[in-house]
């Protein structure tokens, strides 16, 4: 989008896209940041960031939703980037068995839902350059995420991507 385009979505231009393709635009960054206790924050743009408040500083313990809303018809995938996650990891071998990978007993879950029913897996841990899809079906919402943060040095800054149907990507 231009950059005043950018501007008056309450985004932040940062830097050229495009050029020579389609004129010169603006890639946007919009930032959301995340709200302590049960918030839920709609309306995110292509290529919104997911921040804990104060990032990078440590988050504050709670649990948190997100709804992506669909932002075009042709809608098929959802993309998570994970820029920086840091969060508690499940109990490592030396744990029993049936802990070992489980990150409910960490204390610091993420998870993305689905509209279709097929979701990926509950993630926690170290994430960071690491990303994920969410499929977002036809209607309705495109997907949520959530957080349930637990310990006291939890980060995370998370990209969100739409990709159409039409994509070549």
């Amino acid at each position: 989008m231009t950059t005043q385009q950018c501007t008056d979505r309450s985004g932040a231009a940062s830097g050229n896209c495009a050029a020579g393709l389609f004129g010169f635009k603006a890639s946007c960054r919009f930032s959301e940041i995340l709200r302590p206790a049960a918030s839920s924050v709609e309306g995110f743009g292509n290529c919104t960031y997911v921040s804990n408040p104060n990032f990078p500083s440590a988050a504050t313990p709670g649990m948190c939703e997100y709804t992506i809303n669909r932002i075009c018809d042709d809608l098929c995938q959802v993309r998570l980037d994970f820029d920086n996650f840091q969060t508690s990891s499940p109990p490592g071998q030396g744990a029993a068995a049936m802990q070992f990978g489980d990150c409910s007993i960490s204390g610091d879950t993420f998870t993305a839902t689905s509209p279709i029913g097929v979701s990926p897996p509950v993630v926690c841990g170290t994430l960071s350059g690491q990303h994920m899809f969410v499929e977002t079906g036809t209607s309705g919402d495109a997907a949520k995420i959530s957080f349930t943060i637990a310990s006291s040095a939890a980060t995370y800054q998370i990209k969100v991507t739409y990709y159409q149907c039409s994509s070549l990507n």
